[in-house]
């Protein structure tokens, strides 16, 4: 809990949580601060140990931890969209290269069968 990093959301209710257990739970709630929501209801908690662990919860420092996790994961979202984009944009640009090439070969042979005529008809002027 004090180590994973990813979870938001933490659903404990009715689970016998002792006032003990909570406060473990805040001590690690102080390092973890990716925890945006808690649910303790239902358990042995008494009203002290309740009230710090909703003031760890509402310590104006986790909330920009929170905000900066969010903003990171909403980057990484960005940067998988703008991946799926170029990737895109990739196989747009390959298929252009390939009608471009295409084109270009076409072009060639125009012009090598415009040669062969400008020398028949050059051919056909002598015999004239």
């Amino acid at each position: 809990f004090e180590v994973n990093q990813t979870l938001c959301r933490v659903w404990l209710a009715g689970n016998q949580i002792s006032n003990i257990g909570a406060r473990k739970l805040a001590d690690a709630l102080r390092h973890n601060k990716s925890i945006e929501d808690m649910n303790l209801v239902n358990n042995q908690i008494n009203d002290i140990v309740h009230k710090e662990i909703q003031a760890i919860m509402n310590d104006p420092t986790r909330k920009s931890h929170q905000d900066l996790g969010r903003s990171v994961r909403q980057l990484e979202m960005d940067v998988d969209g703008k991946d799926k984009e170029i990737a895109a944009k990739n196989e747009e640009l390959a298929s252009k290269i390939s009608a471009i090439t295409a084109k270009g070969e076409e072009i060639s042979r125009k012009i090598t069968e415009i040669s062969f005529k400008d020398e028949e008809i050059a051919s056909k002027n002598t015999e004239i």
